[in-house]
């Protein structure tokens, strides 16, 4: 391909020195520097071209492949001066492009996928022809086409495929102008929308196969990156999730997708990183205004971490734009009971329950309190309130055991000890022995 480029420059370079003039010395530069819409754009400047600018104007365009335009110019030449060997040449070189071009596209349209693939690669042979862009896009195109005659990679065979992402990348070599990188783009599009289908269908090999080839293709299409991040995420994979995540958020982190950060925080989480979860959980409040869910995620953190102040900051902010959501007045219960402040552990679960009464978390954390209070009665009333929405919750019948111990109902007790122990089967253990002592020495 290399050669290939060497002849074409060499031809369309030896053409302009013969006539070379200082009439457009900075688009000249430019056009030698291989800037070729700047170089363009400083011609476009005059209104009146010489010869060697009209010319100069051609080969830019050429080689930037804008054929239509190019014509124009070298028309005007030709009319000017029809005998201009260089004119003769740029002109059949041009004809030669398009007449070729155009029969092999017909091919490909309207005759045969397989033998307009062939034509493109035979094609491909000719120096000159080989040295534009054009050939190897229609050679991918073709691919592309058969890939989907064939539903090739509907059945996760990808060789058409990536014959035509080749293809398109050595297009691009050649001409960057042409963005075939949005066509090699669209392919990965394509593989991502087939992994997503896969994903809802839990055919998850098939759409890990998916996400990775599209993201060989596309690197940083950050929303492959993203389906493969959630994929690792549901085989808990966290450190893998973690990484998609970050690739696909690229250098620009913190300017990066809150939904994204979210989960990226939630990774960090999963892999005992509770500082990084920290910093990806404020970049996602930063970037959405209200983002509950990453507020309520960062609160869980800080109180996780005993920092009940920035726990408790964060969970007013959440009640301060919704008043409804349920899990932050669960969370600040939680806070005052571990600061032994049952009061105001109270005073939010009873507010939570005039939200949603049917919260057997916080009906199971007003037993705690009754427990603590040692109201035991008030204890199993809302134990059994909870349990009453959610049957077998394990916390609640802890506390019902616990406090049915209490009040030396050894039935009662012993029969939620026996509901809890799939619950946690140690806890139980333990508090089963403590009831053992306390029979003994109280319930006489």
């Amino acid at each position: 391909m290399k050669y290939s480029n060497l002849i074409v420059f060499l031809f369309l370079s030896s053409a302009y020195s013969q006539t070379e003039s200082i009439d457009c010395p900075i688009a000249n530069d430019l056009f030698k520097s291989n800037d070729l819409s700047e170089a363009y754009a400083e011609i476009k400047k005059s209104s009146n071209l010489s010869v060697d600018c009209k010319y100069l104007a051609f080969k830019i365009l050429f080689k930037m492949e804008d054929f239509d335009e190019s014509k124009l110019y070298l028309d005007q030449l030709l009319s000017e001066n029809p005998t201009n060997e260089s004119y003769i040449t740029s002109s059949d070189l041009l004809l030669k492009v398009l007449q070729k071009y155009k029969s092999a596209k017909y091919t490909l349209d309207k005759v045969d996928i397989l033998e307009s693939i062939s034509e493109f690669k035979l094609l491909l042979e000719d120096p000159y022809l080989s040295s534009t862009s054009l050939f190897y896009s229609g050679l991918a195109l073709a691919y592309k086409k058969q890939d989907q005659k064939e539903s090739y990679s509907s059945m996760l065979n990808f060789e058409y495929l990536d014959l035509s992402v080749s293809n398109y990348q050595k297009a691009h070599a050649i001409n960057s102008d042409k963005d075939y990188d949005k066509e090699i783009l669209n392919i990965s599009k394509f593989l991502t929308n087939l992994g997503k289908t896969s994903m809802k269908t839990d055919e998850l090999e098939s759409a890990l196969k998916y996400f990775n080839k599209a993201i060989e293709y596309t690197p940083d299409y950050s929303t492959a990156n993203f389906y493969l991040g959630s994929l690792y995420m549901k085989i808990q994979d966290y450190e893998l999730a973690a990484q998609s995540f970050q690739k696909g958020l690229g250098k620009a982190i913190k300017d990066g997708n809150p939904k994204i950060l979210y989960f990226l925080g939630q990774c960090n989480i999963k892999l005992g990183k509770n500082d990084l979860a920290v910093q990806y959980f404020k970049y996602a409040i930063n970037k959405k205004i209200n983002y509950i869910k990453a507020e309520f995620a960062l609160a869980n953190v800080y109180f996780s971490k005993q920092d009940y102040v920035n726990a408790e900051k964060y969970i007013n902010q959440i009640l301060n734009h919704d008043s409804s959501y349920i899990k932050a007045y669960e969370l600040l219960v939680n806070i005052f009971i571990e600061k032994n402040d049952y009061s105001a552990a109270e005073k939010f679960a009873l507010q939570g329950i005039e939200v949603n009464s049917k919260s057997y978390i916080l009906f199971s954390q007003l037993s705690v309190i009754e427990n603590e209070n040692k109201n035991y009665p008030s204890a199993i009333e809302f134990s059994s309130k909870a349990l009453s929405v959610k049957r077998n919750y394990g916390p609640a019948l802890i506390e019902l055991a616990k406090s049915n111990v209490n009040l030396c109902n050894r039935a009662a007790a012993d029969d939620a000890f026996k509901r809890a122990r799939s619950y946690d089967r140690r806890q139980v253990s333990k508090l089963q022995d403590w009831a053992i002592e306390h029979y003994k020495t109280v319930c006489k």
